[in-house]
């Protein structure tokens, strides 16, 4: 299994938000379905990013199975 921590709010992980919140919203734990407008900001991260010449993702989390595991 491998695991993708992007880092960065790209279509991808603002969709999984915005349905979050619906979620939520549906089962009554929020008022609005929709996010805040300050539910993030990747302005300090992306001007890191670029700082340092990269975009997201900028690595892989690989799985190993638990049989692997030392303990």
């Amino acid at each position: 299994m491998t695991y993708q921590a992007k880092m960065i709010f790209d279509d991808d992980v603002i969709t999984l938000m915005k349905n979050g919140y619906a979620f939520l919203h549906e089962i009554k734990v929020l008022k609005s379905p929709d996010p805040p407008p300050n539910a993030y900001n990747d302005g300090p991260l992306m001007r890191a990013l670029d700082e340092m010449g990269l975009s997201g993702p900028i690595g892989e989390i690989c799985g190993l199975p638990r049989s692997t595991r030392p303990y």
